[in-house]
């Protein structure tokens, strides 16, 4: 069950990782599990989540069962994050940077493209437009297909560092994440513009550090 969270944390790092300009503030999402999904896994991952962002600088996080905790961030002048995971006690800083070669290599397995679509529709106040991202696996030649929704109306996501979804010029306020027989959406249900403390973008002391390729060999992912 940890092996299926961690690999699906691997895979939530690249939708969340993104720069934030000028807005300040928390943005709630709403997460609903997909029909398709493990009914046991379903009962496991969070209902709702919430990012906060402060000059460029982004932090995402999630509540679980079993008083397990997932929180990713980015820092907005470096482009890394680090994923702080609390496994029901373990606790575990995972590192990413755009440059690191294990990142890379994950990314050149994948071809990503993106469609843009003419559909709009209005989340949490803002009129989004629709795209869908192709996913493509190299190796396997699997594909994915993700419906996302996107605003050019809050200035907090038109550069994602790490992820599949540089194309889309805008902030995503709804899009889906499928991994190991369980599929999620995350829909924003508020945007608030407020302050936001600098604690919430420090690494706390008493997480391991450690890189993702080393996360992936610990859980045994590839």
């Amino acid at each position: 069950m940890i092996r299926i969270l961690v690999l699906f944390f691997a895979c939530f790092l690249f939708i969340s990782t993104g720069f934030a300009q000028n807005f300040e503030g928390k943005i709630e999402f709403e997460i609903k599990n997909e029909e398709k999904s493990d009914p046991k896994m379903s009962m496991m991952m969070p209902k709702k989540s919430s990012m906060f962002v402060k000059n460029g600088n982004i932090r995402m996080e999630m509540d679980m069962a079993m008083g397990m905790k997932s929180a990713s961030i980015t820092d907005g002048k470096t482009g890394n994050t680090t994923t702080l995971m609390d496994l029901m006690g373990q606790k575990y800083a995972i590192s990413s940077n755009k440059d690191d070669a294990f990142m890379k290599k994950q990314q050149e397995k994948m071809k990503v493209s993106v469609t843009q679509t003419d559909e709009k529709k209005t989340i949490a106040g803002y009129t989004c437009q629709k795209a869908i991202v192709s996913f493509t696996d190299t190796i396997s030649t699997s594909e994915t297909s993700l419906t996302v929704w996107y605003t050019k109306d809050l200035n907090f996501g038109n550069k994602h560092v790490q992820g599949p979804f540089a194309s889309i010029e805008g902030s995503m306020l709804e899009y889906s994440i499928s991994q190991s027989g369980f599929g999620m959406q995350f829909t924003a249900i508020k945007v608030i513009q407020e302050k936001v403390d600098d604690t919430k973008f420090e690494i706390p002391t008493e997480y391991k550090r450690m890189t993702q390729e080393e996360m992936m060999r610990m859980f045994g992912g590839r």
